[in-house]
């Protein structure tokens, strides 16, 4: 009879995701992640073949949470969709500050396609909520976003401080601030 498995792909993986919580992105090896499970680093290669593998469950796993807490946001029904997904990026940056990191700070980029379907989406969320054309709603993104990203960024970076209040209020004033720079498309 073969030995039982002592660590299962569900541990390993929630394992790896706590120690990178903890720990944050380079604090995440194998000799670390076989440390937290009191194993040696064979089960890991075992099940997964790589700690690259590892990583990228984690991220996709980091990528779900992230998303949870976009629809928790969005389904509260204070903000339209688009402000609600700004806020949630910001709280997750506040909650979540190392997992953040891994996903918007670190390595990990998008792919060009990924990208792509991000802008066209939100410049979709826009136009259906704004009235702003789909090519102006483009640029409407990229500002807001590079406001939102660097509030994020300074508050998983420890530059801000900031209560829940403010970061409501900031993307509220920001999105004010450019409607009236950018016109709705007249409906006929």
């Amino acid at each position: 009879m073969p030995p039982k498995v002592k660590n299962s792909k569900e541990e390993i993986l929630q394992t790896a995701l706590k120690l990178v919580r903890e720990q944050g992105e380079q604090g995440f090896n194998a000799r670390a992640l076989a440390k937290a499970l009191d194993c040696s680093t064979q089960p890991l290669y075992f099940n997964f073949g790589s700690m690259e593998n590892i990583r990228s469950e984690v991220i996709r796993m980091a990528t779900d949470l992230y998303k949870e807490n976009i629809e928790k946001e969005i389904a509260k029904g204070k903000y339209s969709e688009y402000e609600a997904t700004e806020i949630a990026y910001i709280r997750f940056a506040r909650k979540e500050t190392a997992l953040f990191k891994l996903l918007f700070m670190g390595e990990h980029t998008p792919t060009a396609e990924e990208s792509a379907a991000d802008l066209a989406h939100f410049a979709e969320m826009i136009h259906k909520e704004t009235g702003i054309p789909k090519t102006e709603a483009v640029f409407f993104h990229l500002e807001m976003w590079a406001c939102v990203h660097g509030l994020a960024t300074m508050i998983a970076t420890n530059r801000l401080a900031w209560d829940g209040k403010l970061i409501s209020r900031l993307p509220s004033d920001l999105q004010e601030g450019l409607l009236a720079k950018f016109e709705p498309e007249e409906v006929e």
